[in-house]
C-alpha cells in the first residue's frame, strides 16, 4: 500500500505491518481508529532521523484514506446534493423555444427543519412563473440514506392539508411542528440518486409508483427521473393509466427544464 512516486520509509513499513496497526485496506470502515492510531504514531517521528516528505506523503495518505471509506464517502455525497437541491428555479427559458409546449412553471426547493421527519427536508413548491397566484404543486422531500451509502434517496410526501402549507417557504418556522399526520408518503415513489460526471441523476421504479391523476383521482403509474447540476434541474414526469396510455407528460420533449434564479428568499 504505496503511494506511486516514492518508497515508504522503512519505519512506515513495520508500522503499517504491526498487527496492532494493521489497516485493512482503505474501504474497510473498521480499521478507522486503527489507522488513525498509526498515523499519529510515525507522523510524529523524529524527522531529522527519516525522510521527511516521504514522511508528509505517506500522513497524507493514512489521513485520506479515512475519508475513502463508503460511509464517509456517502454522507459527502449526500451533504453535495442537498446543497445543491435547493434553490429557486424557472424554466422561462424553455418556454421561448420555437414550438415550446411547456408551461412556464416556477420551482421553489427550500430547506426546512422538520426534525420529527428528517434530516434533509424540503419544502416544494411549484406555479405559474407568470402569476404566483395560480398553484400547481405542493410536496415535501426528504432526502435519506439507504443501505448503498453511495446512493441515498429522495422519499416524496403529499400534504394531507395542502392549503394549510401555502406558501409555507415563507413560514419555515411551521416545519418544526410538522407531523407525519400532516404527510403522506408517496408510497413506492423514491427516487434512488446517483452521482454523475455533471452532478446527479434521480430516478424512480415506474413500475411500482402509483400517484392519482390530477381531477378524476385515477391511479397512474409514474415515471419520473431527474438530473441536477450547479446550472439547474430537469424533471420528466411521465404518468400512464393501466393500459400504458400516456395521461400526463406527452409533450414531445418530456422534460421540464429549470434554470436556477438568484431570488431564493432564504
Amino acid at each position: 500500500s504505496r503511494l506511486p512516486g516514492f518508497r515508504t520509509p522503512r519505519i512506515v513499513e513495520k508500522t503499517l505491518r504491526n498487527d496492532q496497526f494493521t489497516l485493512g485496506g482503505p474501504s474497510c470502515a473498521s480499521a478507522g481508529s486503527r489507522r488513525l492510531a498509526c498515523s499519529l504514531h510515525f507522523c510524529s517521528l523524529d524527522r531529522e532521523s527519516y525522510d521527511a516528505d516521504a514522511l508528509d506523503q505517506t500522513c497524507h495518505w493514512l489521513l485520506a484514506a479515512g475519508c475513502e471509506t463508503p460511509s464517509k464517502k456517502g454522507d459527502l455525497l449526500l451533504e453535495e446534493f442537498v446543497s445543491m437541491l435547493q434553490g429557486s428555479y424557472d424554466n422561462l427559458a424553455q418556454t421561448r423555444l420555437p414550438g415550446g409546449e411547456h408551461a412556464p412553471l416556477k420551482l421553489m426547493i427550500v430547506p426546512v427543519d422538520a426534525p420529527l421527519v428528517g434530516d434533509h427536508v424540503f419544502y416544494v413548491q411549484e406555479t405559474s412563473a407568470d402569476d404566483p397566484r395560480r398553484l400547481f404543486a405542493q410536496r415535501l422531500y426528504n432526502v435519506i440514506e439507504s443501505a448503498d451509502p453511495l446512493h441515498p434517496v429522495l422519499a416524496q410526501y403529499d400534504f394531507t392539508e395542502p392549503a394549510r402549507w401555502r406558501d409555507a417557504h415563507l413560514r419555515r418556522e411551521l416545519f418544526r411542528s410538522l407531523l407525519h399526520s400532516d404527510l403522506r408518503l408517496r408510497s413506492g415513489c423514491e427516487m434512488r440518486i446517483e452521482r454523475t460526471d455533471e452532478g446527479f441523476a434521480l430516478q424512480n421504479d415506474p413500475k411500482a409508483c402509483r400517484v392519482p391523476a390530477r381531477g378524476t383521482g385515477e391511479t397512474l403509474r409514474a415515471e419520473q427521473k431527474m438530473k441536477l447540476d450547479d446550472d439547474g434541474l430537469a424533471v420528466l414526469d411521465i404518468r400512464r393509466d393501466a393500459g400504458g396510455t400516456v395521461m400526463e407528460g406527452g409533450e414531445a420533449d418530456p422534460w421540464y427544464r429549470f434554470v436556477r434564479r438568484a431570488d431564493a428568499p432564504w
